[in-house]
């Protein structure tokens, strides 16, 4: 097969690259607003108190939908070297970054930078639905103790 010169028109996109913030937000609120995204769930992977799916997977980013149950959460934790903007779909979420809490309802977004440690726990009565966006796709997802003094962010 021969070989053809790049066309200018389609830029080629390196899988060690990530997508601008702005793109991300774009996808995670896009995808918050199709009607039936839930019921991808249906046969999604369950775990202790939540349940996953990966929406979209390319190169450069990764999309996936979580079903929170009403008392989960997740203690501390980073995402390595990805970009992560969490857009709620549905319900309401607690965030802590540091000494810094607040909550996150339905159609908010939050991005995270490489290294930021957060927690999240779902904060309504019911399940609540997160879209989340990741650039570069994740590879390693830091976690630590419950109550730790944990550092704002580890420096990648």
């Amino acid at each position: 097969m021969p070989a053809h010169p790049p066309d200018p028109a389609r830029p080629v996109v390196s899988a060690h690259r990530a997508l601008p913030v702005t793109a991300m937000a774009e996808i995670a609120g896009g995808l918050v607003e199709v009607p039936d995204l839930g019921r991808l769930l249906d046969d999604a992977d369950v775990g202790p108190g939540a349940r996953q799916t990966r929406l979209l997977a390319t190169p450069v980013f990764e999309a996936w939908l979580v079903e929170w149950a009403a008392t989960w959460s997740v203690g501390p934790h980073h995402h390595g070297d990805a970009t992560v903007v969490v857009g709620v779909r549905r319900g309401r979420l607690r965030e802590r970054r540091g000494v810094a809490a607040g909550h996150l309802m339905t159609r908010d977004l939050t991005v995270l930078v490489p290294g930021e440690v957060h927690e999240l726990a779902c904060a309504g009565a019911g399940p609540t639905q997160t879209v989340q966006v990741y650039s570069p796709p994740p590879t390693t997802a830091t976690l630590y103790p419950e109550g730790c003094l944990c550092p704002a962010r580890v420096p990648q």
